[in-house]
């Protein structure tokens, strides 16, 4: 039996570009997931290497770290495995899932591999795999969806989507299709028009209807836009194939601050007892005196309201050096006590520049939490091996042996700075605080 569904993964490697109907090209409300691996060269930059996960209690201001994730980078300081970590009540990490990417010689994912954690065998098992095929300008012409078969051992086809661009590389085309009974079935198509700014003017959706064995119209979506390719609204109309006519269904109207920054984007809905669009989400967008994104706010208005509900919020936090370090998300108001029924915060934690250069990578192998303020670490290892503590200078300061899974080791009393351990088989940093 396929795997579907084995568990939930963070993509963030770079694999086809698709056109997305998207307000305009803002600065991104998050940051991509990174690791506590460090490259095998000095990094220049900030780099986020860890996303720390906490979840508050309902309406309190109580937080309890819950999820880990971390990523590995190549020598090219590209982003090849990201490893997702839960924790026991006991305050023991274990893996969960991880993704692997298969990065080209131009920076694109050419696969996507999703694999579990089996905590029984400790184990990789193989869940979901996406791969990917370019054009000589980089366009991504296919990708193909496979699940894992662990009963055969082999890959199940899923689905797949065949894309084409213009001489500007817009996408124009874009054909879904699905695996079943052993062969690839039209699915869905989306064809898609551009002004003569390269932006996305109308864009069709069909589907396949298996009867008549063809492409039944379904839906389009019309975006105007102001002499700055601003767009200020957006609408998708549903075709009734019994009648040839052209149904409302959904209007967005996007507003605009002083610094051209989208402060409201406002989606209705058609409704025909009144024979208008009538108010049906919201999304408020607010931003500090350096005009980066602050705060995300969405409502909705449900068809009985008088006014509107919240329904989410995103908080970014920055640090003195502009860098986002932090994002809390609130989901389901709670009108009765005025809070957010669930409410998480991510806190992204970067590199930091060294001289040591002889780092190299295993991928079965973590330290955490790093930076380290307390008297332990923790050394995660797939096979058992002696490691030694080394300050700057070279000098052993603590030394002992791994057995394999989560290892607790004391820390020495040393002063607050960089220290390297080593293994067998593999070299981190250490910062102590």
């Amino acid at each position: 039996m396929s795997q579907t569904g084995f568990f939930t993964l963070k993509l963030v490697a770079t694999g086809c570009r698709f056109a997305v109907s998207k307000p305009r090209d803002m600065k991104k409300t998050g940051l991509t997931f990174a690791a506590l691996f460090f490259a095998a060269i000095a990094i220049a930059s900030c780099r986020i290497d860890t996303v720390l996960g906490y979840k508050y209690d309902p309406g309190l201001s109580t937080r309890t770290l819950n999820s880990m994730t971390v990523n590995h980078y190549n020598t090219s300081n590209v982003l090849d495995t990201t490893f997702n970590l839960a924790i026991k009540p006991g305050g023991e990490w274990y893996y969960v899932s991880r993704g692997v990417y298969t990065i080209n010689a131009a920076g694109l994912s050419d696969q996507i591999l999703s694999q579990g954690f089996d905590t029984i065998t400790q184990q990789w098992k193989n869940g979901n795999r996406t791969q990917f095929f370019y054009d000589a300008n980089n366009n991504c012409i296919q990708d193909v969806n496979q699940n894992w078969d662990g009963g055969s051992g082999t890959w199940e086809n899923n689905f797949y989507r065949e894309m084409s661009y213009d001489t500007n590389n817009n996408l124009v085309s874009q054909i879904s299709k699905n695996w079943i009974t052993n062969a690839w079935k039209n699915s869905s198509l989306d064809s898609v028009y551009y002004t003569p700014t390269n932006k996305e003017a109308v864009w069709y959706n069909y589907y396949w209807n298996g009867t008549s064995n063809a492409w039944d119209l379904y839906s389009r979506n019309t975006s105007n836009y102001l002499l700055t390719d601003s767009i200020t609204s957006q609408y998708r109309d549903y075709y009734d194939t019994a009648t040839g006519v052209w149904l409302y269904g959904y209007q967005t109207l996007y507003t605009y601050n002083a610094n051209d920054k989208l402060s409201i984007m406002e989606m209705r809905r058609w409704r025909d007892n009144i024979f208008d669009y009538a108010n049906y989400s919201k999304v408020t967008y607010t931003y500090d005196a350096a005009n980066r994104l602050a705060e995300t706010n969405e409502q909705l208005w449900p068809e009985a309201a008088t006014s509107w509900l919240n329904y989410s919020k995103i908080v970014n936090e920055y640090d003195v050096s502009g860098e986002l370090w932090a994002t809390e998300t609130s989901i389901g108001w709670v009108t009765s006590g005025s809070y957010y029924s669930y409410r998480a915060r991510e806190e992204f934690k970067c590199a930091v520049a060294t001289a040591v250069s002889d780092i190299v990578h295993d991928p079965d192998f973590a330290v955490y939490p790093n930076p380290v303020a307390t008297g332990a670490v923790h050394v995660i290892t797939a096979v058992a091996q002696p490691f030694a503590l080394y300050d700057l200078a070279g000098k052993v300061i603590a030394e002992g042996r791994l057995q394999p899974g989560d290892n607790m080791v004391a820390m020495p009393a040393v002063a607050p700075g960089m220290y390297v351990l080593k293994t067998a088989h593999t070299t981190r940093k250490l910062i102590v605080e």
